[in-house]
């Protein structure tokens, strides 16, 4: 054998070990692209099991709140639950289920969380106001098969199938129908200090649509003081106005107007400035001005003691004022003794209080045994600056109650109170929750002047089951 075939048989040997060195990793790596390919086969596979069963248990969720919303509506949020069947229809389960698809086994499970939304209606992660007609369910299938292991989650929000409204526009039928009804009418329980005899709107007994009088608001009936040298003064003149500090406008006498305030008498002349003040609790001070007679104090304490003051609970005025030509100006019969011949008082709608006027509704009936979820309060109308429309809320099992109104932190010391019409404002899902029957007191209150009063024209109850 010669060299140059020992030669030429070398390199035979070592391309044969180099070619069956590759022919390994070549094999290797087929057999490892092999496991990597039947393993991604199984994930997708089971990704699709996953989807499908997700989906599955949505749509026995969604069954299970047409048929009943209190079964989804009252369960706890956060907390893991799983369907099952339940006679020939579903059920939901607190924990989580195995559920075997051939010889693989998945774990199941869903949670509930409250939804909330902005003022465009749109559901938030955080803030806005909660929707209790909304849930969301986050689905969750997990498996562990041959070292292969994962989990598909699903959302899904599910909204209340049944929605309704009890939706009242009229009060003009009055009082004493405490109900039950299932159809809202004109008629109400009871009220205090309301005029509902406009079809169509409620506001604040003696006032005048939205104003007392326009700006003024002093007392049609009574609004007479007495002088014995000048008679009678009439402050009903259309144009006085108490406020929280000073009396503006001008009184009529057989004399010519008294003007209260120089910016508002019949002249609007300030260069000799005057004014009757009010310190804000009803004490009155300070000047008034008549062209005939001159100046009038409406307080002093030398040299003699007097004073004219407004009561804030009644309105009444009491006491004396004083002119140097005429004498004392009496506001009340009853500073002189004199009501039995003459009764007469000057009286006002201002208080140091506003004005406050209640009407309560009837019981309004949902015919849902199983209860119903009462989610806002709405209304509708007119909202003059300085004065509020405000709400509490009743709801029992039983139409004969007990029936407390309360507000948002159950008690009867707060109140439902939309920042204006057209506003829902959410009630208390813990306070309201799973009763048949429910009733509204709509309380309506005055600016600090008594002067404006809100005009209630809808009251909106939202309700679903």
């Amino acid at each position: 054998m010669n060299k140059s075939t020992l030669k030429n048989r070398g390199q035979s040997l070592i391309e044969v070990v180099i070619g069956v060195g590759l022919s390994s990793i070549f094999i290797a790596g087929a057999v490892g692209a092999i496991v990597l390919s039947l393993r991604v086969g199984n994930d997708n596979q089971f990704s699709q099991i996953a989807s499908e069963l997700n989906h599955k248990i949505a749509e026995e969720i969604v069954a299970i709140s047409r048929n009943d919303w209190n079964d989804v509506r009252d369960l706890s949020t956060s907390t893991p639950y799983h369907t099952t069947s339940s006679g020939s229809f579903y059920a939901v389960v607190s924990g989580t289920t195995t559920v075997q698809v051939d010889q693989y086994s998945f774990e199941q499970s869903f949670i509930l969380d409250d939804v909330y939304r902005d003022g465009e209606n749109n559901v938030v992660a955080s803030g806005g106001s909660w929707d209790p007609a909304t849930k969301k369910i986050t689905l969750t299938t997990a498996w562990d098969q041959d070292g292969n292991s994962g989990s598909l989650s699903f959302v899904r929000y599910i909204t209340s199938y049944g929605n309704a409204v009890f939706h009242q526009t009229d009060w003009s039928g009055g009082a004493d129908q405490p109900g039950p009804i299932t159809t809202v009418n004109n008629l109400f329980a009871t009220s205090t200090n309301i005029n509902f005899s406009v079809s169509g709107e409620i506001f604040i007994e003696n006032f005048s649509g939205q104003t007392a009088s326009s700006s003024a608001n002093i007392d049609e009936v009574d609004h007479w003081a007495w002088n014995d040298v000048i008679g009678w003064i009439d402050f009903n003149t259309g144009n006085v106005q108490i406020t929280s500090t000073t009396i503006n406008g001008y009184a009529s006498s057989s004399v010519g107007e008294i003007a209260l305030n120089c910016a508002t008498s019949p002249a609007a002349d300030c260069s000799n400035s005057y004014e009757v003040l009010n310190d804000g609790s009803g004490n009155l001070s300070g000047w008034a001005w008549n062209d005939i007679i001159g100046w009038i104090s409406f307080a002093s304490t030398s040299p003699t003691t007097y004073d004219v003051s407004i009561d804030t609970a009644t309105g009444e005025f009491t006491g004396w004022a004083w002119n140097d030509i005429i004498g004392w100006i009496s506001f009340n019969c009853s500073d002189s003794g004199s009501c039995g011949t003459s009764d007469y008082k000057v009286k006002t709608l201002w208080g140091s209080e506003v004005i406050s006027s209640t009407l309560t509704s009837s019981i309004f009936d949902t015919q849902k045994t199983q209860g119903a979820t009462f989610n806002s309060v709405m209304w509708q109308g007119s909202l003059p600056a300085g004065t509020a429309v405000k709400f509490q809320i009743a709801t029992s099992d039983s139409s004969s109650g007990p029936w407390d109104f309360i507000g948002p932190d159950g008690s009867s010391a707060t109140y439902y109170q939309p920042t204006g019409p057209d506003t829902q404002i959410t009630l208390s899902k813990a306070n309201h929750n799973k009763q048949q029957y429910v009733r509204y007191k709509v309380f309506i209150e005055s600016d600090i002047d008594r002067t404006e009063t809100p005009t209630v024209r809808d009251i909106i109850i939202s309700w679903s089951y």
